[in-house]
Order: structure tokens, then C-alpha cells, then sequence
């Protein structure tokens, strides 16, 4: 149902003379993607996949392990690829990762970066 209504919010938004789509979308999340609030955000990745994205764009995402174990060193961005991968392949695009930076503030934080596109995803499509 949520990912109806933002659809249903881009289209009013394109009838009233919105491109309707970006080209730069970052995803600043306080939390991991295995919980409950954790498939909202993956079901938030694959609405991106359905019309809100340029067919070249940056598209960056911010997790955080706050109150999750983390089971060994890397997981929580090895999950966030994962997650990005299959949501871009679902969709019949491709994701390609920039880079990945891990800090802690004050829990691990990993925020990674990726081309995404319709074709093989490069930097030189976004100057379409």
C-alpha cells in the first residue's frame, strides 16, 4: 500500500509539471534492513526502481547497527549492496557501486553509493 501511494504522489506530481524522476537520491536511514522497519527501507529501494529515477542516477544510502549485532566486519554493507543489487535487478536495471565509507557516530554507520541505470550503469550517463 505504501509503495501505491508514492507512486499515486509522483504521478500528482508530475501532472503538475514535475519531471518526475531525480537524478541524486540519498536514503539516510537510522537502522539496518533486517527488522520490520528494515523491509519498509528495501520496499523503499524498489519503489525508486519504479519511475522515480532518471535513467542514469547516483543513488546513495545510509544505514546504521544501532541495536543489532553484528554477526562479522562488513556485514551491515555487504547487506546494503545485496539489498540494492536485487532491488535494481528486479526493476531490469543494474547498480554499480562507487564506494562504501564506514564511521561510527556514535554506532557503526556504512554509507555506500552507487550508478544506477537502465543500461550498464557509468558515471558518463549522468551528463545525459
Amino acid at each position: 500500500k505504501e509503495q501505491e501511494e508514492n507512486v499515486a504522489a509522483a504521478e500528482q506530481l508530475r501532472a503538475a509539471g514535475w519531471t518526475g524522476t531525480f537524478g541524486f537520491i540519498w536514503l539516510d536511514y537510522c537502522g539496518t534492513l533486517a527488522s520490520l522497519p528494515g523491509r519498509r527501507r528495501q520496499a523503499d529501494l524498489q519503489c525508486l526502481f519504479s519511475g522515480l529515477l532518471k535513467e542514469a542516477a547516483v543513488l546513495a544510502v545510509t544505514l546504521s547497527q544501532r541495536g543489532v549485532a553484528q554477526l562479522y566486519e562488513g556485514e551491515l554493507a555487504d547487506a546494503l549492496m545485496v539489498c540494492v543489487a536485487m532491488a535494481a535487478e528486479r526493476a531490469g536495471w543494474q547498480a554499480s557501486l562507487l564506494g562504501v565509507v564506514k564511521y561510527h557516530s556514535p554506532t557503526p554507520m556504512v554509507t555506500a553509493a552507487f550508478v544506477v541505470g537502465k543500461d550498464e550503469p557509468s558515471l558518463a550517463l549522468l551528463d545525459k
